[in-house]
């Protein structure tokens, strides 16, 4: 049997941090629907999303699991 891909402390370090910076930018874009630096938090927001799924699409390419046809 095949052993499953192990996810390296490097990677997960990634995913955290993106996390991370992912998390502050929605916080920030909260903070910005005054109206001052809504349209830069927005688009923070969106490069941080972005590489945060980047970084977790990455991790999950190890763990396809075939698809099983129906019996």
């Amino acid at each position: 049997m095949n052993k499953p891909a192990e996810v390296t402390a490097e990677e997960k370090e990634l995913v955290f941090q993106r996390s991370m910076i992912y998390r502050q930018a929605e916080k920030d874009l909260q903070g910005a629907k005054d109206g001052k630096g809504e349209c830069a938090a927005k688009a923070a927001h969106k490069e941080a999303r972005q590489k945060w799924r980047d970084a977790t699409d990455r991790v999950a390419k190890k763990y396809v699991v075939p698809r099983r046809e129906p019996p």
